[in-house]
């Protein structure tokens, strides 16, 4: 009995979307077409039904509040502070930016072993993401907050806690001075792509429902080519007061000392330089050479 109904209502309504046109007050109308215009044209009054109610209730808060409150009160401004309850009102979620960000560490720290120096870099770059977010709840940012930070991001200058002019300065005032050395792209998208990671992990543990600082990073700039040394340019480092210990003249650190002649005695990279150890040199036959992960042959001294 189902089946032979459900036939039949199938055939119905197939021979009625096949009949489009019809007779509506004397004239022919096409179904589909009407139906499109009427449903925009319903959902246009929708939203401006919404909006002038919005507009209304809002006006009616303010002329109430304005005989609520008394001359004195009116002349402290908590009128503009009421107007704006609703900005507020808009930061309200129930994750604080800080609880969410100890809770990503907490699971880092227990599955990949953040090292401190990791730790402290994304630390840093979520120390200005709060700043930024001035107080909203994580789960209250969405797609306009997240573009007002990459606007910022894109503004910030280098050595935010180094140059004595930022001291005791907001980030929006600092955004602000003229003159200023910005970050460079590589940096600004260590902090997007930093802020995307969160997002991500805080969209998994359901402190968020979407990543929304997916796709904001920035083109990398073209880096520039840099100059080689001449010989008279080494021989100007070598016969520094430094390496020759003129008046006593050294350098701060042994590092300063090794990694230029390192350089130029085996060609690696600065990088490789910085991360090698004592252990990494060894002798063979007689010959000093360095044996490490990152150094694709050994380089002998």
């Amino acid at each position: 009995m189902g089946t032979r109904l459900y036939c039949e209502y199938d055939d119905l309504f197939s021979n009625a979307l096949d009949m489009t046109k019809f007779e509506w007050e004397g004239k022919e109308v096409d179904l589909v077409e009407w139906m499109a215009r009427n449903t925009q044209k319903l959902k246009a009054e929708k939203a401006a039904k919404k909006a002038r109610s919005k507009e209304n209730l809002q006006k009616y808060f303010d002329e109430a509040l304005q005989g609520i409150l008394t001359d004195q009160e009116k002349r402290s401004g908590l009128m503009n502070a009421a107007q704006s309850s609703g900005e507020i009102a808009n930061r309200k979620g129930r994750f604080q930016i800080a609880q969410v960000i100890e809770h990503y560490f907490e699971d880092k720290q227990s599955t990949t072993k953040l090292k401190d120096k990791t730790e402290g870099s994304i630390r840093a770059v979520l120390k200005i993401f709060s700043e930024i977010m001035d107080g909203r709840c994580f789960d209250a940012i969405g797609y306009d907050e997240m573009r007002r930070y990459k606007r910022i991001i894109l503004k910030l200058p280098k050595n935010l806690n180094c140059d004595h002019r930022y001291k005791g300065k907001k980030i929006t005032e600092i955004i602000e001075l003229p003159d200023l050395d910005l970050l460079s792209n590589k940096t600004r998208n260590k902090h997007l792509g930093t802020m995307s990671t969160v997002f991500e992990w805080a969209m998994r543990h359901g402190y968020t429902d979407k990543n929304y600082a997916k796709g904001l990073t920035v083109a990398a700039q073209d880096e520039q080519t840099r100059e080689i040394f001449t010989k008279e340019d080494l021989q100007k480092i070598i016969l520094s007061d430094e390496y020759k210990r003129v008046k006593g003249k050294q350098f701060k650190k042994h590092a300063f000392f090794c990694a230029p002649l390192i350089s130029m005695f085996t060609g690696a990279r600065l990088g490789e330089i910085c991360q090698l150890k004592v252990s990494d040199i060894c002798e063979d036959c007689g010959i000093c050479s360095i044996r490490h992960k990152l150094l694709p042959v050994l380089r002998c001294l």
